[in-house]
C-alpha cells in the first residue's frame, strides 16, 4: 500500500481540521515531515485550541469575500491579484476546512466503482449543504477567523471552485459574504480541464501502471471509472463541456437569488485580460476595500514581482482552436450549445 500522505498524518495527530493549510506540496505529498512542516504542525496545535475557547466563537469575519467559477477560468490570478490589497488575508481553496469529511481530499469517500464520471466531475461529491454539513460551520468560522486575524488583516478571501455549487452553504456561514464571480468562455475551459485530465486518465487506463504508487496513487482508480472514458475521446470534451455549463449554471441562479446584489461583482475571464486595473479599480470599492491601499506598480510593473509569470493577463482563449481538433469542438458546441450562444461564445466557424 503507498504510505500515508502527509496531510492525512497531520490528521491523525490533531484530528479532522487544519486551521492553516499545510505547507505541503499537494494533499498527496507523501514522505517525511519537513522541519518547517513539524514547525508548523507544533504551532498551530498549540494556537488552535486557545483561539477555540477564548476568542473563536466571539471573533466574527466582516464581510468576507469569495471568489466562484469554474476550474480554469482566470480563478487563481485573479484571487492572487485581489489578494495583493493590504487588507485582505488570502487562503486560496482550503478544502481542509470546506470539507473535513475528505470529500475534496480522500478518494474513500468515492461511492462504490464504477464511477459514472471520473470523481474531480462528480459535483455530488463536492457540494456542500446545511441539510448535511451544518455540525462544520462553527468550526470552519473559526478556522477562515484565525487565518484572517493571525494575519491582522481586516478581510478574508477564499477561492475554491468546487464552492460555486454550495453558495448557500456559504451565506449559511457567512451571512454578509461578498462575491466576485468570473466566466470564461466554455471552449477555452473545455480545452484546459481536456489539457489536464486526458493524461491522467491514460495513465490510469495502462494496465502496466502500478495499482500502488507513492507519488499520487492514480493506479488505484483504473476499475472505478467507468470504460467509456477510456475507450471514446469525445466522451472527456462532452463531459468536461457538461462541467462547464453545471457549475456555471448553479452558480449564477444561486447569485442572482441574494437579495442584495449589491454583494456580487460579476466579471469574465476576457474581461479582466483585457484590463485587469480597471477591473479592479471597480471591484476594490464594491468589496468595500480602499484603493489607495493597492499596490497598482505590480500591474505596471510587474518584472518587480515574484509572481510575474502570471502578468500582464494574457488572453488565452486562442490556444482552443490550436488544441481541441474540429470534432472536439463540434462535440462542446452540441453537448452546451445554448450556453454557448447565450454568452456570446457560440463558435459555428
Amino acid at each position: 500500500m503507498p504510505e500515508s500522505s502527509t496531510y492525512l498524518r497531520y490528521r491523525a495527530q490533531t484530528g479532522r481540521f487544519i486551521p492553516f493549510a499545510p505547507p505541503l506540496p499537494s494533499p498527496k505529498h507523501t514522505g517525511a515531515l519537513s522541519p518547517r512542516q513539524r514547525l508548523h504542525l507544533m504551532g498551530w496545535r498549540w494556537l488552535w485550541p486557545l483561539w477555540s475557547m477564548a476568542l473563536g466563537g466571539r471573533y466574527k469575519l466582516h464581510r468576507p469575500i469569495f471568489l466562484i467559477g469554474c476550474h480554469n477560468s482566470g480563478t487563481t490570478i485573479f484571487s492572487r491579484l485581489i489578494g495583493q490589497h493590504r487588507d485582505v488575508a488570502h487562503w486560496s481553496e482550503a478544502p481542509e476546512v470546506w470539507a473535513p469529511d475528505d470529500a475534496f481530499l480522500n478518494w474513500s469517500v468515492m461511492p462504490e466503482p464504477p464511477l459514472d464520471v471520473p470523481f474531480l466531475f462528480d459535483l455530488r461529491a463536492y457540494e456542500r449543504t446545511v441539510a448535511d454539513h451544518a455540525e462544520f460551520i462553527p468550526t470552519i468560522q473559526r478556522s477562515f477567523g484565525f487565518f484572517a486575524a493571525s494575519r491582522m488583516r481586516r478581510r478574508f478571501l477564499n477561492k475554491n471552485p468546487h464552492m460555486s455549487i454550495s453558495i448557500p452553504y456559504i451565506e449559511a456561514a457567512f451571512p454578509d459574504a461578498c462575491y466576485v464571480y468570473i466566466r470564461r468562455n466554455g471552449y477555452a475551459v473545455v480545452q484546459s480541464l481536456v489539457s489536464n485530465w486526458r493524461p491522467v486518465l491514460q495513465r490510469i487506463s495502462d494496465p502496466s501502471a502500478p495499482d500502488t504508487d507513492a507519488d499520487d496513487g492514480w493506479g488505484k482508480l483504473r476499475d472505478a471509472i467507468d470504460p467509456k472514458f477510456f475507450d471514446d475521446p469525445l466522451e472527456l470534451v462532452r463531459l468536461c463541456a457538461r462541467y462547464w455549463r453545471d457549475i456555471d449554471d448553479c452558480a449564477v441562479n444561486d447569485l442572482q437569488a441574494l437579495s442584495d446584489q449589491s454583494r456580487v461583482y460579476y466579471t469574465s475571464y476576457e474581461a479582466i485580460c483585457e484590463d485587469a486595473e480597471g477591473i479592479l479599480r471597480e471591484v476594490l470599492p464594491q468589496l468595500g476595500l480602499d484603493a489607495v491601499r493597492y499596490d497598482w506598480d505590480q500591474l505596471r510593473e510587474p518584472m518587480r514581482y515574484p509572481w510575474t509569470d502570471m502578468l500582464p493577463m494574457e488572453n488565452r482563449n486562442f490556444k482552443y482552436r490550436e488544441r481541441l481538433t474540429g470534432e472536439e469542438i463540434d462535440a462542446v458546441t452540441e453537448e452546451v450549445r445554448d450556453q454557448l450562444a447565450a454568452h456570446d461564445y457560440l463558435d459555428e466557424d
